[in-house]
């Protein structure tokens, strides 16, 4: 859906700023309370690992939104958003995205079928997972639920489930792959991102 960020109604107040290449717009460390309207530019959501590894979660362009996470829902935990090129956004408070959402109908199209783009882009992933080996579809599964954050609540039945192997073969993925993804303590756990990514990008 086309809608004009630009109509933003006069009683909703927010702040427009420009963010300069490889500038932080979202930090993970800090908990986020706004919705990011991107005007013009390129932004980029990744996870950096312990040690340096960065594996892109995804990418914004111009009148796409971030940040609806944690306004919507309960998570209030950000992925960290870099500006890959100079980025023009509209930062618009929890209380007025609400307000807004009151207000004007279009607005509430615009957050739904962006949400929607992001659920089928996953769906369309899911399809793919049927068409590789159980190796391959143990590694999508896990990048998955690891770039939706969710990764922490994955448990091996699911896995099994979406994988669409039994128990004991993916038993069996999970001690071969151990030095990559490991599993403790009822929670998959990605300890080599490098590996990790390299694995990804080979599929």
């Amino acid at each position: 859906m086309v809608y004009n960020v630009n109509d933003i109604p006069c009683n909703i107040k927010y702040t427009e700023k420009i963010y300069p290449k490889k500038s932080t717009i979202i930090s993970p460390n800090e908990k986020n309370n706004s919705l990011f309207i991107l005007v013009s530019g390129i932004a980029t959501v990744f996870y950096e690992g312990k040690n340096g590894e960065v594996l892109n979660v995804y990418e914004h362009t111009a009148l796409d939104f971030f940040g609806e996470l944690e306004i919507l829902s309960d998570r209030n935990e950000p992925l960290h958003v870099k500006a890959k090129t100079d980025c023009l956004v509209k930062i618009v408070s929890k209380e007025n995205v609400l307000k807004w959402m009151k207000e004007d109908f279009n607005f509430n199209l615009y957050l739904i079928n962006g949400i929607c783009n992001k659920l089928l882009n996953d769906s369309d992933e899911l399809v793919k997972l049927s068409l590789m080996s159980i190796k391959q579809r143990y590694f999508c599964s896990v990048e998955r639920h690891f770039r939706i954050c969710n990764l922490e609540n994955l448990t091996k039945l699911q896995l099994c489930d979406e994988v669409k192997a039994p128990l004991r073969s993916i038993n069996r993925i999970i001690k071969d792959n151990k030095s990559i993804i490991d599993y403790k303590n009822k929670k998959f756990i990605i300890i080599d991102m490098s590996g990790f990514v390299e694995i990804i990008r080979s599929f």
